[in-house]
């Protein structure tokens, strides 16, 4: 295993995994040397975002980019920098509006 697909592996898992591809509908998932993009459904999204790129970061913490691309149309719509490992879930979520995980609901007694 290469070293960009142990990066791209490892924020895959910190997104959560297959659930987070079956939540969010993301597919075309490409290891880059630093990192991770990948497409999303762009009409079940805030803002319509159908692409995201999420690279490590020389101290350890993550850009996160929520692009649209249309055509040869790229137009960035968000970018966060000196994300942590332990944010990224929730700033997916509130950039696109998509859920990344199954939530478990437990009735009363």
């Amino acid at each position: 295993m290469s070293a960009n697909q142990t990066i791209a592996k490892t924020i895959l898992s910190q997104l959560g995994g297959q659930g987070f591809i079956v939540m969010t509908g993301a597919r075309n998932l490409i290891a880059h040397p630093d990192g991770l993009s990948f497409r999303l459904p762009g009409t079940l999204t805030r803002n319509r975002i159908n692409h995201v790129r999420i690279t490590l970061d020389p101290c350890d913490t993550y850009t996160v980019t929520f692009s649209v691309i249309r055509g040869n149309t790229v137009k960035e719509i968000a970018k966060h920098d000196d994300i942590y490992n332990d944010m990224l879930t929730e700033l997916f979520r509130y950039v696109t509006g998509l859920e990344t995980r199954m939530l478990r609901v437990v009735f009363g007694q």
